[in-house]
């Protein structure tokens, strides 16, 4: 996996966690990894970026 991915994963789930719980962050890992991946793949290199794309997805994913 890029750096570019896995540093956008652990600000989200970081974020995640404060805004809801740890352990939701962590069951959505996965998931949101998927969505950022496919994001990276498709073009989006800018990590702020992706950070933001990823909490709303899991925003309007779940809450």
């Amino acid at each position: 996996m890029d750096t570019v991915v896995e540093t956008a994963v652990t600000r989200i789930v970081d974020t995640y966690s404060m805004m809801f719980s740890a352990a939701e962050a962590e069951q959505r890992r996965d998931e949101v990894t998927k969505y950022v991946d496919r994001l990276f793949w498709t073009g989006q290199e800018d990590t702020n970026r992706l950070v933001v794309e990823g909490l709303t997805y899991l925003r309007q994913r779940y809450h």
